[in-house]
């Protein structure tokens, strides 16, 4: 059977009016992105590749009036894990080794290793020998960062007027609470890009705006005045069994507080709890 030259003549005019109106769609599509929706994927790229990075600025110091230390902060090791990059098929065993070095719940740490993100929280302010161990695994999928932790270097000394801060080191009681803002000072921001799996590529850095740490507050109580009252009271305090007991100690001629303790067993109960509590996990 042969083809007539009409026939032919159709085909080839149908195929060439199919291929223009493809052409005119594609047209019609760039146009759309390029013009129409450009600032949306401008925006939608910006987010995908800026990164800015937090930098939390130190908490200010609580002194006595001789400038020694109450209240101080400690850097310690936070562990992180950036899913992304982590192959299925070695996440159960990942997991298992984590959660054996941390000593956190097998499926706690697996289900964080399956989440979809670049950066996740494992364990918060750890010991440097689990932060050891977890470098020792030599794995590019887990990083060690480090945290301020506040640190009271005399313990319980001085303990109900200063309070005590939480994981984040901000303060929820005493002079820690109410001079939460100024000790806090304010953070920086480091500016930068990260690639597709979320990782931060150092050398395209734009711009870092450094933190501004947080004021110190000066007492005017004095360390060894206190230690001395505090033991002297604490010992007449568990002698006689009492409720409660106070004790101030004043400067005549200023009116200076150099101590002022008050030994009440409910204080103590939920200042050591607090203290003793672990650390919390982060999101």
């Amino acid at each position: 059977m042969s083809t007539t030259p009409l026939g032919s003549r159709s085909r080839f005019l149908i195929i060439n009016v199919a291929i223009i109106c493809l052409f005119l769609l594609i047209g019609a599509q760039l146009l759309r992105l390029t013009l129409l929706n450009q600032h949306a994927l401008v925006e939608f790229a910006e987010h995908q590749h800026n990164l800015v990075i937090e930098i939390p600025a130190e908490r200010g110091l609580i002194l006595d009036r001789n400038l020694k230390e109450f209240a101080t902060n400690l850097k310690v090791p936070s562990i992180y894990a950036v899913p992304r990059v982590i192959p299925k098929r070695d996440r159960t065993k990942l997991a298992a080794e984590i959660s054996r070095i941390l000593g956190l719940n097998h499926s706690y740490i697996q289900d964080r290793l399956s989440r979809d993100k670049a950066f996740i929280w494992l364990k918060r302010r750890v010991s440097i020998k689990e932060a050891d161990a977890i470098r020792a695994l030599k794995n590019q999928a887990l990083g060690i960062t480090y945290e301020h932790k506040r640190f009271y270097p005399h313990g319980e000394l001085l303990a109900n007027v200063i309070g005590f801060c939480d994981v984040d080191t901000s303060g929820v009681d005493g002079l820690e609470l109410m001079y939460n803002k100024q000790m806090s000072g304010k953070a920086g921001f480091r500016y930068t890009k990260r690639d597709a799996l979320g990782r931060e590529v150092v050398a395209f850095e734009k711009k870092l705006i450094p933190p501004v740490n947080g004021a110190s507050l000066i007492l005017t109580i004095d360390q060894y005045i206190q230690f001395v009252t505090e033991r002297a009271l604490d010992e007449s305090f568990t002698k006689w069994h009492a409720a409660s007991a106070i004790a101030i100690v004043m400067d005549p001629k200023t009116g200076e507080i150099l101590e002022w303790f008050l030994d009440q067993l409910s204080i103590r109960i939920n200042w050591r709890s607090f203290r003793l509590k672990p650390d919390e996990i982060g999101p």
